[in-house]
């Protein structure tokens, strides 16, 4: 029976690196691949047989469309070299090509085993399922194993209420804004940590603990901020926190860019006067 496969395997890395082989005539290695063919369509795989007999001299240097006396002298230096291999009954072979046929043999007949295993696992699992449970049954590890996993939810704290409808500044939340020295608006403070909560629908504990959170971030992020009513944020303020850091980098990248768009503009309106380009460079990196 002539093999399936419409293919074989090759490994440049092993061709070019096998000894016997690269002391071989590059007319010899140029033969190993069309004899290798043959043993590819060979009913024993790996061996050179024709329907099942040795092919005659004459049959193989004709399929090849070589001399029989060039055939004769690179196929001797194949068999001298160890590249191809001769059975007791005088059938040349290729030893790798018949290794590799085992392999997939054995691989293949382990696989098939192991699906018809796994077949009759999943038929007893469907029977035991649609069985209901016998009293007097003694246990099985098969039958009470439930292979569909869990789906856990996080249950929602009970004690966690949504954004009250009121929330006055109250006597005590300006005791803590002082000890913070907190001296902006704390009623804007307050309206703004509010309608952030509503809009996102937060759920907290105890909410005035969130807005003491809200407060402390507030003066991390933005410190320059923290100026009484109706005066404008003090820029110059030196960062005393990474967040600091990372807030006044935005603050230069954003006027970098600023001052780049106007001198585009003003680009585009003296191209004409032949005015030279202003390109300023971007901010370093603080941080």
């Amino acid at each position: 029976m002539m093999s399936k496969s419409p293919a074989f395997q090759f490994y440049p890395a092993d061709w070019l690196n096998d000894i016997k082989l690269q002391s071989c005539s590059l007319q010899a290695q140029g033969l190993l691949i069309n004899l290798m063919c043959l043993m590819h369509q060979s009913s024993k795989y790996g061996y050179l047989l024709i329907n099942g007999f040795i092919p005659p001299i004459k049959v193989v240097k004709h399929l090849l469309r070589l001399h029989h006396k060039t055939y004769d002298k690179t196929l001797k230096e194949l068999l001298k070299n160890g590249v191809l291999k001769e059975d007791k009954d005088g059938v040349i072979y290729c030893e790798r090509m018949v290794k590799d046929e085992y392999i997939r043999t054995v691989r293949r007949e382990a696989g098939a085993k192991g699906n018809a295993v796994l077949r009759t696992q999943k038929a007893s699992q469907k029977g035991t399922q649609n069985t209901p449970p016998s009293s007097s049954s003694s246990f099985s590890p098969s039958s009470s194993i439930n292979t569909k996993k869990k789906i856990y939810k996080r249950k929602k704290n009970p004690s966690q209420t949504q954004a009250p409808s009121f929330f006055p500044v109250t006597d005590q939340m300006r005791k803590y804004a002082e000890q913070k020295n907190y001296i902006a608006d704390l009623e804007d403070l307050t309206e703004a940590f509010l309608l952030h909560h509503k809009s996102k629908g937060s759920f907290f504990v105890c909410w005035y603990s969130a807005w003491q959170k809200w407060l402390r971030n507030q003066l991390d992020w933005y410190p320059e901020r923290n100026v009484p009513k109706g005066q404008s944020p003090n820029l110059n303020l030196q960062p005393q926190t990474y967040a600091q850091a990372q807030d006044a980098e935005r603050r230069d990248r954003n006027k970098w860019l600023l001052k780049e768009m106007e001198n585009e503009k003003h680009d585009s309106q003296n191209h004409s006067a032949g005015a030279p380009k202003v390109i300023s460079k971007l901010p370093k990196s603080k941080v």
